[in-house]
């Protein structure tokens, strides 16, 4: 539980550690203590460093340093951004090396964003040596990396270290898009560590919390290795990122409570850097505070572990507690939950959902009918491959009639049980109708209209005949479209490796580029082959939650909320004509400029790609098209109506 006590100085207050807390097994005194926090040391040039004293609110290092120097802890594990701003190895050497560098000798860290904003050589020259590929830190190509801490009873607690640069918003500029998502190297690397593992308990650690209650948490992308995790056995799980300290009851990865085979986190922001505002309080939160920078302390036991958050001198903040381990839980039933219906024609339409098989051999279809009683159902199918990951699944619904509302949803079946996803209705077109595409081929300047509604092969067709495309990667054909009364499918792809590749007309001083989105993850819709990182054409991209774009080398901010336009279909349409540029979604311009370049676009365009570089977007795409003109307000308009509406 959370209570005031008065400050120790941290030589008592180990020594009351060890001799005071009650553990879940023996042998109290001699198990070995950790210490982990992040978010650490100041930038050396910010104006809160004081030659590394800080000031009231900032650039507490040396304060939370002086928790470890005492010599009691077996291991200390700094939670990513161990130095701002930018981590560079003269700044570690300025600022973390006389402060948590006096325990680097027992230091195993994990890496933080803030190290990537220099491409983190710098932490891996400190922490490894200069150059040198491996060592405390992991593989400087990797980041990620495991160990044991062992016992006196001959017991042994392991300890896997994350690297959670794929949820930065930097993440695509540094090569790690993706790199926590299913089928990454991270995740098959920590399935296989984690089934080769045999201890009783397991604790793993990484930067960017999946929960949290403060301001920049909640990092979806680490999603699938709490999976991971959590179908392993996992205990408890220690991030930064958010500046507090903030304590979760054990939940599973989809943020239920789970006493009985749930993970613990620990946000554990405070090791001095600053403090940062609480945001939406979670679920299963049950402690937190922004006040006291501090550590927290975890004593290892054979079955389970003590905790207790220290704080810098004079603070009297603390929290405290135990809890045993658990062993890895029974098999369950699959997830299954419906999401939309597309390619509505009069008598078909195409119902797409998500089921998580959880490592069972799993089945699924899709019941449908005129009422919530169903009635109708497509063949069973088999969830391949048999994992704990998420797979978007489609079937098509036949025999219905025109303007019609139907309900539907996705049941999944495997060894433990059935699972029903959630009810959801579509209503059926009157009539069939391809005036969205009419409109498109009849538009003047156009040079290129991929339909993406190919059910087989790795070929796009242009349907002005110039320019086929080629798919490549993670992709799946044949999924829901987004035009209203046309059955016509859209592509699908992972995230991870997907792209539709495609030659055209290389924009320079007037042209448009037109799509359906529907925007699942990463950061770039469509990009042109331009090399250099700033310069090229990009359609739309999330820059740190914040939705931009890019004409001829120069980006521009809409200054609207990236995520607004995820998880739906939304209508892009970027023009240029001269110096003017607005980019338009859902019929609507959301921002314009009068001063664009006119540097051509480099062919070929990657579609759910970053150009050139090995980064991706997930979700689906339908009608791409190129125009050698800047589309008019009024044909976008009625684009976007002919596509809803038929």
């Amino acid at each position: 539980m959370s209570s005031p006590r008065p400050a120790l100085a941290s030589c008592v207050a180990l020594a009351i550690l060890a001799l005071a807390l009650t553990a879940p097994s023996t042998a109290v005194a001699a198990d070995p203590v950790i210490a982990a926090a992040g978010d650490i040391a100041c930038d050396p040039a910010s104006d809160y460093f004081n030659d590394g004293t800080g000031d009231a609110t900032h650039c507490h290092q040396q304060a939370t340093a002086n928790l470890l120097s005492s010599g009691a802890y077996t291991q200390v594990l700094p939670l990513g951004d161990t130095q701002y701003e930018n981590g560079t190895l003269a700044k570690f050497q300025t600022s973390y090396d006389p402060s948590w560098g006096r325990m680097r000798s027992i230091s195993r860290p994990a890496v933080g964003n803030h190290e990537y904003s220099s491409g983190a050589a710098g932490y891996f020259d400190y922490f490894n040596g200069v150059g040198n590929l491996t060592g405390p830190a992991g593989d400087r190509s990797q980041g990620y990396y495991s160990f044991d801490v062992s016992l006196p009873s001959g017991s042994r607690w392991h300890i896997v270290a994350i690297n959670s640069e794929c949820s930065s918003s930097n993440a695509g500029n540094v090569g790690q898009a993706g790199a926590c998502d299913a089928g990454s190297a991270q995740d098959q690397w920590l399935k296989a560590d984690l089934a080769a593992n045999t201890t009783a308990c397991t604790l793993a650690y990484w930067h960017h919390p999946l929960f949290s209650s403060g301001g920049i948490g909640n990092n979806a992308p680490m999603q699938q290795i709490w999976r991971d995790l959590y179908a392993a056995g996992t205990d408890v799980v220690l991030n930064g990122h958010d500046h507090n300290y903030e304590r979760f009851s054990p939940q599973n990865p989809q943020g239920t409570s789970d006493a009985a085979n749930g993970i613990r986190e620990f946000v554990v922001g405070t090791g001095g850097k600053s403090q940062l505002a609480m945001g939406t309080l979670k679920p299963n939160s049950e402690v937190r505070q922004n006040s006291a920078f501090g550590v927290l302390e975890l004593a290892l036991h054979d079955n389970g572990y003590n905790w207790r958050f220290a704080p810098e001198a004079g603070q009297s903040y603390t929290d405290s507690g135990s809890a045993s381990c658990h062993g890895t839980p029974a098999t369950a039933p699959p997830v299954a939950s419906t999401t939309d219906a597309g390619s509505i024609g009069p008598d078909s339409a195409r119902a797409l959902g998500s089921v998580n098989p959880n490592d069972q051999v799993t089945t699924y279809h899709f019941d449908y009918g005129g009422t919530g009683s169903y009635g109708l159902s497509t063949t069973d199918q088999q969830v391949t491959p048999s994992d704990n990951t998420d797979h978007q699944l489609s079937a098509v619904l036949t025999g219905l009639a025109a303007s019609t509302t139907y309900h539907y949803r996705v049941v999944a079946t495997n060894g433990s049980g059935t699972t029903y996803g959630q009810d959801r209705t579509f209503t059926t077109a009157a009539q069939a109708s391809t005036a969205y595409s009419r409109d498109v081929l009849a538009t003047p300047g156009l040079q290129g209209y991929w339909r993406l509604g190919e059910s087989t092969g790795t070929l796009a067709a242009d349907a002005v005949g110039a320019h086929t495309g080629t798919f490549g990667g993670g992709f799946t054909l044949a999924q829901p479209g987004v035009l209203f009364g046309d059955v016509d499918t859209a592509a699908l792809f992972d995230g991870a490796s997907g792209e539709m590749t495609a030659n055209g007309l290389g924009l320079s001083g007037s042209g448009s580029i037109e799509g359906w989105f529907y925007w699942q993850r990463g950061a770039v819709l469509l990009r042109d082959s331009t090399s250099a990182s700033t310069g090229g054409w990009i359609l739309a991209w999330d820059n740190g939650g914040t939705l931009y774009y890019r004409v001829a080398g120069k980006s521009f901010s809409t200054g609207r909320s990236a995520n607004t336009y995820k998880n739906a279909w939304h209508h892009f349409v970027l023009t240029k004509s001269s110096g003017r540029v607005t980019l338009y979604i859902d019929g609507s311009a959301v921002h314009s400029s009068k001063s664009a370049p006119n540097t051509a676009a480099v062919m070929p365009w990657h579609v759910m790609r970053n150009g050139t570089y090995s980064t991706y977007a997930g979700g689906r795409v339908d009608e791409l098209a190129i125009y050698g003109s800047a589309l008019s307000a009024s044909a976008v308009a009625r684009h976007y109506a002919l596509g809803r509406s038929g």
